[in-house]
């Protein structure tokens, strides 16, 4: 874990360095020392010496937070804040669970502005940088801080007014109740006043909020202006490698030229040749091939017929052969008549005649 204490972090990185090489320089001595048997071994035993130090882990872990929360401010006016104000919105949310102190909040815009260069910080007024801003904090920006956070004071003001308007209107009615005519004209005075001063508020915070809209429009604006000037300036550059209207009229003549050289190629290429055909021929041999076409089908179907029959007779012949055969022998009608006879006899006789 990388840790430094808070006094080197916030000495000049030359001195930092010029520290930090000492530091190499005696430790080496130091170790030699021991090496040689000069200096006791367990006397010289590394520790961190009491103090507040600053871990470098923690503060990347807090510039990550920090930079997803300002990923929506894209004007100047939102980039913009006091240190107050920076402190009020960003100190009790960049850590879970803690609040940032004086000293931390120093050190974190030490960090952003010196070590990442996400910021510009002059001890007053904060700024988160872009990269259509100039490199050091202008009038306009110290002016845009100071309207907001006197905007956020007034607004707190009048908050703790208007409470203070509801607690008096709940006094005189408590008075009233009692029949406490001095209390409750007392608190009606007090409620005077304090609406008074709402109003004056209220006025001054309505001009604050008009100043601070003609601020982020002229910030806007000036946005706009700087995005239209590097876009004149890319379409400047485009125009300097097309080479101008001369250049494209003459390659628009040229194509001009180019296509109608095709078409009178393609118009010679497909002018006739003198080879003359003859018409009459071509319709014979038209006859001819569909008069053997239609030969070929009706001899197709002939032959197509001639198999569907015999394939008819093949199964005809199938259902023949499965039939039973004829019998041979015919009774005649007289043995017929002689059988029926002894049937009578034998159904005449009884059992008694056995």
């Amino acid at each position: 874990m990388k840790f430094t204490s808070v006094k080197n972090f916030f000495q000049p990185p030359a001195a930092t360095l010029t520290h930090n090489l000492a530091s190499i320089s005696w430790n080496a001595a130091e170790w030699t020392f021991r090496q040689l048997g000069i200096k006791d071994r367990i006397s010289g035993e590394d520790s961190v010496p009491a103090g507040q130090y600053v871990v470098m882990s923690n503060l990347e872990t807090v510039f990550q937070e920090f930079k997803q929360q300002v990923a929506g401010r894209t004007s100047n006016f939102d980039r913009t804040f006091t240190r107050l104000q920076f402190q009020s919105l960003f100190a009790p949310t960049l850590v879970a669970g803690q609040c940032l102190s004086d000293q931390d909040l120093e050190v974190l815009l030490t960090f952003l502005s010196r070590d990442k260069g996400f910021i510009d910080y002059n001890g007053d007024i904060i700024r988160i940088r872009s990269s259509s801003d100039r490199s050091n904090i202008g009038p306009e920006d110290v002016a845009i801080a100071s309207v907001k956070e006197l905007t956020a004071n007034l607004r707190h003001q009048t908050v703790a007014l208007n409470l203070r308007v509801d607690s008096l209107n709940r006094e005189i009615k408590s008075a009233l109740s009692k029949n406490n005519r001095v209390a409750a004209q007392a608190s009606l005075k007090s409620r005077k006043l304090a609406e008074s001063s709402l109003v004056k508020r209220y006025a001054t915070l309505n001009q604050l909020e008009d100043i601070a809209a003609k601020l982020q429009q002229a910030s806007d604006q000036v946005q706009l202006v700087a995005v239209m000037k590097s876009s004149a300036n890319a379409l400047r550059s485009i125009n300097t490698r097309v080479g101008g209207s001369d250049r494209v009229d003459e390659v628009m003549h040229q194509i001009r030229e180019q296509m109608s050289e095709v078409d009178e190629v393609a118009a010679i290429l497909a002018e006739s040749t003198g080879e003359t055909i003859d018409e009459l021929e071509i319709q014979d041999e038209l006859e001819a091939l569909e008069t053997e076409t239609r030969e070929a089908a009706r001899l197709t179907k002939e032959k197509k017929e001639e198999v569907q029959e015999a394939h008819e007779i093949k199964e005809m012949h199938n259902e023949l052969a499965k039939l039973p055969d004829i019998p041979t022998e015919i009774v005649s009608e007289s043995d017929k008549s002689k059988t029926q006879a002894i049937e009578k006899q034998v159904a005449g006789l009884s059992l008694d005649h056995i």
